[in-house]
């Protein structure tokens, strides 16, 4: 493939494939292939994005494996009031970052404010 035909090949299939399959048929760098679909303005669909990260995670030697709350699980501290797995001291210290009442948060929306999120609510 010459130039024209890899940065035309990467356009068209940028949204919709992975970049290692990319990376294969064009015989690129990552680097080189992210350089192009910038410079184009090209963007990965949300479908890929999500297929992408759910491959990564179900990996069962991903960091994240180790940490997941799994359905079925119950935390350590249910059921018990604050003081039962705190001490004094941290509960003292967690009063700072709490949220303070009348106080609005950053992302707090106006009323008939409508915004659509990542994972498709809205709000």
């Amino acid at each position: 493939m010459n130039k024209v035909e890899v940065k035309n090949y990467i356009v068209q299939h940028y949204a919709n494939t992975m970049t290692a399959e990319i990376m294969a048929v064009t015989g690129l760098s990552r680097a080189a292939i992210y350089r192009v679909a910038q410079r184009n303005d090209l963007k990965k669909d949300r479908a890929i994005i999500v297929a992408t990260a759910r491959e990564r995670t179900s990996d069962p030697n991903h960091p994240a494996q180790k940490s997941m709350f799994r359905k079925g699980n119950v935390s350590f501290n249910k059921g018990l009031r604050q003081a039962d797995f705190m001490s004094a001291e941290a509960i003292e210290r967690t009063k700072a970052t709490r949220f303070q009442k009348g106080i609005r948060v950053h992302n707090t929306k106006e009323d008939g404010e409508v915004t659509l999120r990542l994972d498709g609510y809205y709000y």
